[in-house]
């Protein structure tokens, strides 16, 4: 990312490897201690009586606040932003249409399966 030109933007796509979040966050399958500890780390009150649900209610709230990714806080380290492609949508992502078109040209054009012909 440092060879970059100042001020980037990156197109990613939605592949795994670029989807690491920065820290897990809690969810329903949690235990309560667990919701618990998550919240007090970030220094948001909450009273002991709640129960399970209302502690999912509250870090439903302010989840979004804590939900970023690896490669994001990466290339904003370098002053670049990230472009997430939209999933299930492949027609934007330029890489699938050229994989497209090649796979669609290969499956016309290859009548003996013997790579230097494709080349």
């Amino acid at each position: 990312m440092p060879k970059l030109k100042p001020q980037s933007i990156i197109v990613m796509d939605n592949a795994p490897h670029y989807s690491v979040k920065k820290e897990k966050i809690p969810t329903s399958s949690w235990e309560k201690s667990g919701n618990q500890e998550w919240l007090s780390e970030k220094k948001i009150t909450w009273n002991q009586d709640l129960i399970k649900i209302e502690l999912l209610q509250k870090l439903n709230q302010i989840k979004h606040l804590h939900n970023s990714y690896k490669v994001e806080e990466i290339a904003e380290k370098f002053g670049h932003k990230i472009l997430g492609l939209s999933s299930y949508h492949c027609e934007l992502n330029p890489i699938e249409m050229i994989w497209s078109q090649v796979k669609g040209y290969v499956a016309r054009e290859n009548k003996t399966l013997k790579l230097n012909e494709i080349k």
